[in-house]
């Protein structure tokens, strides 16, 4: 009888002692980020071992209409000019996770808005816009969308 009751007492604090992450939607939310931040942290902004993310920061809000979360997550990027330019990165939280949904990139030579898994650059080699897919890219962004995301959904 002794040995069932520790038994059942051991069950019920592997049960009460941490909180459960479906119960707590906010926190598999922010726990779910933090791991993105992370791999941020250890992400090659471009192909030179000198592109990274720096300073990396992200607000987490409620979308109250998709019944979920909202992240915005701001890095300063390093590049070799060791000049300091800027991303920005929206993405949504649901059942499923994150979702990539979109940002923007600031550098000294051009500036870069994606909308998932297309993209919109302004060069100041050129006057015209240039289009296309975050495939045919190679910076940040595709990093974020092939390697931490899965084609922008967040891996399990």
């Amino acid at each position: 009888m002794r040995p069932l009751i520790v038994l059942l007492l051991v069950m019920a604090g592997l049960t009460f002692d941490r909180p459960l992450l479906a119960e707590n939607p906010e926190a598999q939310a922010r726990q779910g980020i933090v791991k993105i931040v992370n791999q941020m942290k250890a992400l090659r902004f471009c192909k030179s071992a000198g592109c990274s993310f720096k300073e990396i920061q992200y607000t987490l809000t409620p979308d109250k209409k998709a019944k979920g979360y909202q992240a915005l997550i701001k890095a300063k990027i390093e590049r070799p000019s060791r000049t300091f330019d800027k991303g920005s990165y929206r993405l949504a939280y649901s059942t499923l996770g994150w979702q990539l949904m979109g940002g923007s990139e600031a550098t000294d030579v051009n500036d870069t808005i994606y909308r998932q898994d297309r993209f919109e650059t302004t060069s100041v080699y050129s006057s015209r816009a240039y289009t296309g897919a975050v495939a045919d890219m190679s910076t940040g962004y595709k990093q974020l969308y092939f390697g931490v995301f899965n084609k922008g959904l967040e891996r399990k």
